[in-house]
């Protein structure tokens, strides 16, 4: 019974060290604000992405013009 607990605790340290050298860096940017203007086209930030490893997330408000 004790060589059953012990190989269970052997795994799941050698699960957790796996899993610990499996995590890489990841580099992230926020951009938050208001931007308020009158032309058609603004530039808000510059940035690379990715699509094969990365994921893009976004969302904008913006007021209902009557």
């Amino acid at each position: 019974m004790a060589f059953v607990k012990m190989k269970i605790i052997v795994r799941t340290c050698l699960s957790a060290v796996l899993l610990i050298l499996s995590v890489q860096n990841c580099y992230s940017m926020v951009v938050k604000g208001n931007l308020h203007t009158q032309t058609n086209w603004e530039f808000l930030a510059r940035f690379c992405f990715l699509s094969d490893i990365g994921r893009l997330r976004f969302h904008f408000e913006y007021p209902v013009v009557t």
